[in-house]
């Protein structure tokens, strides 16, 4: 069974405007798809680990939240090596296909993935608050589940990049930073003050900064990124240098690999960001899962 997952409300309700249209163009490239169209959130999630044994392929249509509920019900279903997962971006970043190196348009990227073919996928997972969350691309602390709330609750008419861009200037207006315990592989822990810890399996969040410069969902490793406070000035010049994956030669930003990663609050709740989405709160683990699924590319 080949089913598709279309979120109606990406990209602030133009993809569900936009979908009459998409279908067939769509299906011009990927053939017959059993589509599925979301009635809310956590409903991805819900068809794709009902459906996850006996489906071979599900393509998601939508943001990157999108991406990591289907992520996140095909492996809680027990899917296995043998299903599919094929990207066709139509939300606000993006930011999972630049990894992909796919067009940031569903009609071009299907035409890549009727001919692209798979790859062994990583997949990240995420125990907080006595549960289990799977997911593909970023999870972080900090400040960036603060520029979630704010991007979430606009109407995303500026796009991607402007609409993280503002929100994270706002953000940095009012963040107050937290103190951390960060244990990697087992390691005896070390405490940071942060304004951001970014754990990656991909390389971009926010609306196109490279937060893992070195992350590939393919190599069994996640690159971790921990970000000092710094004033607004200073947190200008950091972005603008992560737009451009040269944060690396900044001061107060350190990159490590690991296998798991141990975020535990000292100070302050630690809010975390699980792909763009805000779920809960650290103290969390998160463990590499090699060649979880298998990606079009």
């Amino acid at each position: 069974m080949i089913l598709g997952i279309v979120n109606p409300a990406a990209a602030g309700g133009r993809t569900g405007r936009r979908w009459p249209r998409l279908r067939p163009a769509l299906e011009a490239h990927l053939g017959p798809v059993e589509w599925h169209l979301s009635t809310g959130p956590g409903d991805a999630r819900v068809r794709c680990a009902e459906l996850a044994t006996t489906v071979t392929r599900v393509y998601a249509l939508g943001g990157d939240g999108t991406l990591s509920e289907v992520v996140d019900g095909l492996a809680a279903g027990g899917a296995a090596l043998t299903v599919e997962l094929g990207v066709v971006p139509a939300g606000t970043g993006g930011d999972f296909r630049r990894s992909l190196d796919l067009p940031n348009d569903p009609v071009q990227a299907a035409s890549v993935l009727a001919r692209a073919t798979p790859a062994p996928l990583d997949l990240i997972r995420a125990e907080f608050e006595g549960r289990t969350r799977w997911l593909l691309n970023v999870a972080s602390t900090g400040i960036n589940p603060h520029v979630d709330v704010r991007v979430n609750r606009s109407r995303k008419r500026l796009g991607g990049r402007l609409s993280f861009f503002l929100a994270t200037v706002a953000a940095e207006l009012s963040y107050r930073p937290i103190t951390v315990k960060l244990s990697l592989d087992g390691g005896p822990p070390t405490e940071h003050t942060v304004a951001t810890i970014a754990v990656c399996n991909g390389r971009y969040a926010g609306g196109g900064m490279v937060f893992g410069p070195d992350a590939n969902p393919h190599d069994g490793l996640l690159q971790v990124m921990t970000i000092a406070p710094r004033s607004l000035p200073a947190g200008l010049r950091l972005l603008r240098a992560l737009y451009r994956g040269e944060q690396a030669r900044l001061p107060g930003v350190t990159l490590h690999t690991a296998r798991t990663v141990q975020i535990t609050p000292h100070s302050g709740i630690a809010l975390l960001d699980i792909d763009g989405e805000v779920p809960g709160a650290a103290p969390a683990t998160f463990t590499v899962e090699p060649a979880r699924l298998r990606v079009l590319r």
